[in-house]
Order: structure tokens, then sequence, then C-alpha cells
């Protein structure tokens, strides 16, 4: 399984590291750190599906569809959530969607679509989250597997081509 998140994972480590140094859990340092951690989660989930996007494009060989792909593909993703990327990853096949819907459990993709909508309100709003640091611990792991799955789906799509 490719790790991705690198900069995420490092983050909750150094929060974790701070809040056991200066006995902070449960405090609003954490609620903060957790909200900043939010973010810069649902940005490296962007950009870790536009790295994928870039590396199935370049198996092409056809350069103008490579180009095509690489340049519209931040366009073509409406939202992080679970529903927002099976639905861009329709855009290739319903097999592809298929796939990532079957691989996911229930409890898992509503965790993360909590995550995505919680940082939605950090974002937008003046309202804090309903996220822990544990759980945002966790949700990073979640994340990770859905990156995962998002590869291996289109993948499955450029085997399915070459047969």
């Amino acid at each position: 399984m490719k790790k991705f998140l690198k900069r995420t994972t490092s983050s909750i480590t150094d929060c974790e590291t701070h809040l056991k140094s200066t006995n902070s859990n449960q405090t609003p340092i954490e609620s903060y750190l957790t909200q900043y951690l939010l973010i810069l989660l649902h940005a490296e989930i962007e950009m870790a599906i536009q790295e994928i996007l870039v590396e199935k494009a370049s198996k092409s060989t056809d350069k103008q569809i490579e180009s095509f792909l690489k340049n519209t593909g931040k366009k073509s993703l409406k939202s992080a959530r679970k529903g927002g990327i099976a639905d861009f990853l329709k855009l290739f096949s319903d097999e592809a969607k298929t796939y990532l819907n079957n691989k996911i459990e229930e409890a898992e993709a509503q965790k993360y679509t909590n995550a995505i909508e919680n940082r939605h309100t950090v974002a937008h709003t003046l309202r804090g989250v309903q996220v822990s640091f544990d759980e945002l611990k966790e949700i990073a792991k979640i994340a990770n597997k859905i990156l995962n799955i998002v590869r291996e789906s289109l993948d499955c799509v450029q085997d399915k081509e070459s047969k």
C-alpha cells in the first residue's frame, strides 16, 4: 500500500508529541490543531488524487490524451467527499466507481465523509468541529486507504482496456 498523505501524517505525529508534552489533550489547543489538520488533510487528499491522475495520464501513449487528463483532472473532481471521488472515477468508467464503492466499508466511508464535511465547516464558517484528534488519526488512515483504492480502480480500468 502506497503511503500518501506524508505531510499530514508527519504533522499528526508532531501535534501528538506536542499535545502529550504540554498535557494539552482535550483542551482548546487540541481542537485548534485538529481543525488545522483537517484542512491539511483535505488539501493533501486533493493533491494525491491529482498525483494519481497524472500517474494514470503518463501511461498513455497519446500525448494529447495525457495533456487533457492532466489539465482537466483538478476541474473534474467536484468534491473530496467519497461520493465526489466516486463520481470522478465514473468519468473513467462505471467499473472504477463500482470498485471504489465495493472496497470501502460503509463505516469508514461515513467517518471519512464526516471529516471532509467538518473541514468545510472549519474553512467556511466560524463554528468548531465535531472531530477529536484521535478520530482524525483514524480518518487519516482511512483517507490513505481510499487513495490507494482510487489508484487501484484506475489500474483496473487500464488492465481491462489492455486485454
